[in-house]
């Protein structure tokens, strides 16, 4: 077993996911849920050392060299999880690549020590996906070994479909999002759906996006945002006056996001103005 150098990277005093280290595993996946939004709301006030925050890993791989059980393993891998989070929102915050290299051993070791945890292939393939095209590549893998264990994170599907789509694989990449939008429509964000609008268009199937977007409105699932994307793929298909009617609708109603509004009304007069020229 291989102790993990921690290259002196600089910590906070004080974690706070320490403050769970012996907690149950859901609450560190609300940890990690939040992670994915990335959101700090870490204290820039504290103050940070180079001090050594791993004796617990110390502890851990010792009694896993004298007791090399299961449980054992499981232990260190949710330390070396714990650890991969705090060195990921780390280097985000600091542009530290080298905090963001053992982020990624850290991440991969847990995978390794505990294959049996989805969150831990998560987050893999969530800190694979932060590296341009090569990286995007190689978080696939781990982002379908979490949804083979947990099929109903909308967090694995949707970044899976997300990867997909920016290594132009369009149709595996709706697929998922399809999946993730049916697991909790409330999630999907405008970038998603931008994604989906653009992965929909890139392939021959324009009329499956116009069947999805169409579904989700009527069973009342998606937001004000979608009936937009609906209207760009209808007139992507050539049906320009069904597309604006649903614009129009959009920019008139009042209980549409502001917004929203203004971009359904700002697509009519783009299309206005094209259809003149």
């Amino acid at each position: 077993m291989i102790l993990l150098n921690p290259r002196k990277i600089k910590l906070m005093e004080k974690s706070w996911i320490n403050i769970f280290m012996k907690k149950h595993l859901y609450i560190y996946l609300i940890l990690f849920i939040i992670l994915i939004a990335y959101n700090s709301t870490a204290d820039d006030s504290q103050s940070f050392n180079q001090i050594n925050f791993f004796s617990d890993e110390k502890t851990a791989v010792e009694k896993l060299k004298v007791d090399p059980t299961e449980d054992n393993a499981k232990e260190l891998a949710a330390i070396r999880f714990k650890y991969a989070i705090e060195l990921y929102v780390y280097s985000k915050k600091n542009n530290d690549w080298d905090a963001f290299e053992l982020a990624l051993l850290y991440a991969s070791s847990a995978t390794k020590l505990n294959p049996a945890e989805w969150v831990y292939w998560l987050l893999l393939g969530k800190i694979y996906s932060e590296i341009e095209v090569e990286g995007v590549v190689l978080a696939l893998d781990p982002l379908q070994n979490a949804i083979k264990l947990n099929p109903n994170s909308f967090e694995a599907q949707s970044l899976l479909g997300t990867c997909y789509s920016r290594i132009g694989e369009h149709v595996n990449a709706v697929i998922y999002l399809e999946k993730a939008a049916k697991i909790n429509s409330k999630k999907l964000s405008k970038g998603l759906i931008q994604i989906m609008v653009h992965s929909y268009a890139k392939e021959p199937q324009l009329k499956r996006g116009i069947r999805f977007f169409k579904w989700m409105i009527k069973e009342k699932k998606a937001s004000p945002y979608a009936k937009i994307a609906l209207a760009l793929l209808l007139r992507k298909s050539g049906k320009q006056s069904e597309a604006e009617k649903i614009l129009e609708k959009v920019s008139k109603n009042e209980q549409s996001p502001v917004n929203d509004k203004k971009m359904a009304a700002y697509l009519l007069d783009l299309w206005t103005k094209g259809a003149k020229q």
